[in-house]
This record gives C-alpha cells, sequence and structure tokens, in this order.
C-alpha cells in the first residue's frame, strides 16, 4: 500500500465517496477531504462504506 494512504489511513482523517466515471468506469471512490488523494475506489457504494467502517475513517456519501 502507497504510503500517503498508510498514513491517511493511520489519522482516521474524513474521507468523502464519490460515484464518479472520471477513470471511464462507474466507481465509488473514496477521496481524502480536501485531496486529490485516492484511497481505493469500487462497483458499489456498500463495499465502499465496509471499507471506510473497516478503516475507522469519518465518511460522507457525495
Amino acid at each position: 500500500m502507497d504510503q500517503q494512504i498508510e498514513d491517511f489511513l493511520t489519522q482516521k482523517s474524513p474521507v468523502e465517496i464519490h460515484h464518479t466515471n472520471e477513470n471511464g468506469a462507474w466507481l465509488w471512490a473514496i477521496k481524502g477531504v480536501g485531496t486529490d488523494l485516492w484511497l481505493d475506489a469500487y462497483l458499489s457504494e456498500e463495499k465502499a462504506v465496509k471499507f471506510c467502517i473497516k478503516h475507522q475513517l469519518p465518511y460522507t456519501v457525495k
């Protein structure tokens, strides 16, 4: 895992879950609030939320 992502997860920084097709496919992307850092992306909103819960990240679905 990328060191920047690991640091973000360790700090329990807030994230936003966006439904986006920025990379050509519709995904639920988990992005650090106020950053361009994508932590991960999933095909379903449910899986994106589970990632946030697993890592104890405060999240908002946008």
